[in-house]
C-alpha cells in the first residue's frame, strides 16, 4: 500500500483500490482530474486499471450522494475500486455526468 497527501487529501492506494479520504471536499471536476492524475503518477501500482474519466464519474457520484445526505458515512470518502461491479459502474456513468 502507498499512502500520501495530495491537495490536502489523504490517499491510500493498493493495486485494486484508491481510497481518497474526505473526497467530498473537492467540488470541481477539473480539480478531480488533476488529483487523480497526480495519484496515478505517485502510485503507478493502480495505473491502467480504469480510465481517468471513469474514476472522476465515480467520485462525482459519491459527491452527489454526499451532498444530498444519502449514505453520508459511506460517501464522504471515495473508494475507487479497480474491479467495480458492472451495475455500480452503470450508475456512476449516469450520475457522474451531472
Amino acid at each position: 500500500m502507498v499512502e500520501f497527501k495530495t491537495n490536502g487529501l489523504t490517499v491510500k492506494v493498493t493495486p485494486e483500490n484508491i481510497a481518497i479520504i474526505d473526497s467530498y471536499r473537492i467540488k470541481s471536476k477539473k480539480q478531480m482530474k488533476v488529483i487523480i492524475k497526480d495519484i496515478l503518477e505517485k502510485a503507478p501500482i493502480y495505473k491502467g486499471k480504469r480510465s481517468i474519466r471513469s474514476l472522476v464519474r465515480e467520485w462525482r457520484s459519491h459527491n452527489i450522494f454526499y451532498n444530498r445526505g444519502w449514505f453520508v458515512k459511506h460517501t464522504k470518502d471515495c473508494d475507487l475500486e479497480a474491479k467495480e461491479a458492472l451495475y455500480r459502474r452503470a450508475v456512476y456513468f449516469f450520475l457522474g455526468r451531472f
